[in-house]
């Protein structure tokens, strides 16, 4: 159970990509009252690279909640137009991820946060010069989110319709996948939200 009674403020956990990166100063901010956060100063990249790394961040934190979110990286489409990481490896990765984060922190209440839209046509126009992930895949990489971390017990954070729902083309920045300074002002303070309200509820 989580608590925040006295002075004790509880110890929240920030994993994910640059998308986490972009918002987080802001649920900092958003949390300081309530919570102390804890983040990695990289890019927890896709999930293969971040179940290769669980056992480094949780070596000396003991945190209360951790928010994660892997998607956007596996999702990533070479040239010749595969992807990374098949839905099917993507399950199985979420999958050992959910499992060693309950293993190494039994204490914490996960919460995976879906993946965020992204615009093609700003993609195509940026440095990246082409479309390297599409919104098509990004529902199914989500449904598959949600489905093992029903499994596993673990919450689901919707960033993907707090985009949606608030406009992807005002929060969206110029390279279509990251967000400018409000799209990190609306996740940060969503993301802020989502876990007070976790610790108002004590779980």
């Amino acid at each position: 159970m989580v608590t925040t009674t006295g002075t004790a403020l509880a110890l929240i956990m920030l994993l994910g990509d640059s998308i986490r990166m972009g918002y987080q100063n802001v649920a900092i901010r958003e949390l300081a009252t309530v919570a102390n956060v804890w983040k990695p100063d990289e890019n927890c990249a896709h999930t293969k690279h971040t179940l290769a790394r669980i056992d480094t961040w949780l070596k000396d934190v003991k945190p209360d909640i951790i928010h994660i979110n892997c998607g956007l990286h596996d999702m990533w489409r070479n040239a010749d137009g595969s992807i990374r990481h098949s839905e099917a490896l993507y399950r199985e990765n979420l999958g050992r991820i959910f499992t060693k984060l309950k293993a190494l922190a039994p204490q914490a209440t996960i919460v995976f946060a879906l993946t965020t839209p992204v615009d093609q046509d700003r993609q195509i126009t940026s440095n990246y010069g082409r479309i390297v992930r599409y919104n098509t895949d990004i529902p199914k990489y989500n449904a598959i989110a949600r489905e093992v971390a029903k499994e596993h017990g673990v919450q689901i954070d919707d960033l993907y319709a707090v985009v949606d729902t608030a406009g992807t083309d005002k929060l969206i920045g110029a390279d279509g996948v990251h967000f400018n300074a409000a799209g990190n002002n609306v996740l940060g303070k969503a993301v802020a939200k989502y876990l007070k309200d976790i610790l108002a509820a004590g779980k």
